[in-house]
Formats: C-alpha cells, structure tokens, sequence
C-alpha cells in the first residue's frame, strides 16, 4: 500500500512542478506518446532498435519536460504575474513535437514536397 501512496505522493509532486494539468500540458503528453509509437514503430520495421536509442530518447523528453518545470518556477518565483513562460515554453516543445514526428516518418506527396523546399 505505501508504494502505491508514494507514486501518488510523486505523481502530485511532478504537476505541481510543471504548473498543473491544463489542456497545453497534456497535450504535450499526447503528442509525445504519438511521438514514442511512432518512433518505436518505425525503428521496429528498420529493426535498428536499441537500448542506445531508448535511453537517449528518455533522456530527450526528460529534459523537455524538466524545462518546462525549470520555466514554471521562473514565472511562479522570479516574475510573479502569471504563466507566460511556461505557455511559451508548451508551445515551443508541443510545435517541436509535431515537426519531430512528421518529416521523417510520414510520407509526404511530391506536390507538398515541392511546395515545402521551395
């Protein structure tokens, strides 16, 4: 029973850290698991799936989300007037998810593709 009462006492603890469950927040979440079978997919079908690859990729979304906190406190503790960093921030890294996703494993019609190098 205490373990289960420590992953929530953690769990809480985390979401304090980064500001609350909003909508920009779990959003990231999302686009990061989308991101994570995607990558996990693609990696699977080249059969290049290593623990190299899934360490560094850890350590990748750690740090976003650690960034994330680290602006959360700025503007609680140094500014004082809101969640601009921290929506700022959610922002940059849900935009940086999507393009992560995109480009390298969905298939782009030449079209688009010549509209995009262009």
């Amino acid at each position: 029973m205490s373990y289960i009462s420590n992953c929530g006492v953690f769990i809480g603890i985390l979401i304090w850290f980064l500001g609350g469950l909003d909508n920009l927040l779990l959003s990231l979440i999302i686009f990061v698991a989308v991101e994570c079978l995607a990558s996990a997919l693609w990696f699977l079908s080249l059969y290049q799936f290593s623990i190299k690859f899934i360490v560094r990729w850890i350590a990748n979304k750690c740090a976003i989300f650690l960034l994330i906190g680290i602006a959360n406190t700025i503007d609680t503790f140094l500014i004082q007037s809101g969640e601009s960093l921290r929506t700022i921030a959610l922002w940059f890294y849900i935009s940086y998810e999507c393009a992560d996703c995109q480009p390298k494993r969905t298939p782009v019609p030449y079209s688009a593709d010549s509209l995009r190098h262009n």
